[in-house]
């Protein structure tokens, strides 16, 4: 049987402030609890069915996972909260996964997405992330809209390569690396070939990635073709040199080292 959690670190505390959290069984990917709290309280429960004699559901359940050698996935679905929008929160997650009994998998985010759900392992990363280093030209597009956590690499290739209004082409030198951020967050890094690109096109429905057409115009066709667009489509192939980008935060990156695109149209 694991080991039980490692406390959070108190400046990881501080960060999260009042929470509403998850608890998923890794078999297979279900939620089976949700509960609000601050400081370690994502991890009271491993702690308890470990430590104590207490049954019920859900300790009974935390420690059947534990003994098949696993360990519970635990996510936090807001943070940064008042202890009052936690209460609301966590009663209006509970009410919508126990009435439907089915999962959420809407691919676009809405409002207030860097307080978003994120597995607390990988808000540790982040939270201990390295500074981005850059030593060539590289454009960093921004996917926080579309950016979700376990994105397939097919996808968040999809999200990342179009459509941005720049043109590449023209800035001198070109540049050679492609990076999506999301939460400030290095996602992916493709490298760019200078004598191609990409092109400068105006997009049709079908070519538009699904996310993009929920965030920019809500499914809707007709309001898609009211308000098209133009807008650059990279090329590129994921870069041999990615672990050196993936994790880090831009946040303290030199701007002069880069360009910035947020989202369009």
């Amino acid at each position: 049987m694991p080991a039980g959690p490692k406390p959070l670190p108190q400046t990881l505390h501080e960060h999260l402030g009042h929470y509403v959290y998850g608890l998923v069984d890794p078999r297979d990917g279900t939620l089976f609890y949700v509960g609000k709290g601050q400081g370690d309280r994502v991890l009271q429960h491993e702690w308890d069915a470990l430590g104590t004699g207490s049954t019920g559901p859900k300790l009974d359940l935390i420690r059947e996972i534990q003994s098949a050698g696993h360990e519970v996935r635990k996510v936090i679905l807001r943070r940064g909260l008042t202890e009052s929008s936690a209460f609301e929160i966590e009663a209006a997650i509970i009410d919508a996964v126990s009435h439907f009994g089915a999962s959420l998998k809407t691919l676009v985010r809405g409002k207030g997405t860097e307080f978003g759900l994120r597995s607390l392992e990988a808000l540790r990363l982040e939270f201990n992330a390295k500074p981005l280093e850059i030593d060539r030209p590289t454009i960093i597009v921004g996917i926080n809209n579309t950016w979700f956590e376990d994105i397939k690499p097919h996808d968040l290739w999809k999200m990342s390569r179009s459509w941005w209004r720049c043109k590449p082409e023209e800035r001198k030198p070109r540049p050679l690396l492609l990076l999506a951020v999301a939460q400030q967050i290095v996602r992916g890094a493709w490298t760019l070939d200078p004598s191609s690109l990409g092109r400068w096109d105006r997009p049709d429905w079908d070519a538009l990635p699904a996310a993009k057409k929920r965030f920019f115009y809500k499914d809707d066709r007709a309001k898609f073709e009211a308000n098209r667009f133009e807008g650059w489509r990279f090329d590129g192939k994921p870069a041999a040199d990615a672990d050196r980008y993936l994790g880090a935060t831009f946040k303290f990156a030199p701007r002069s080292a880069f360009q910035y695109l947020p989202p369009v149209p």
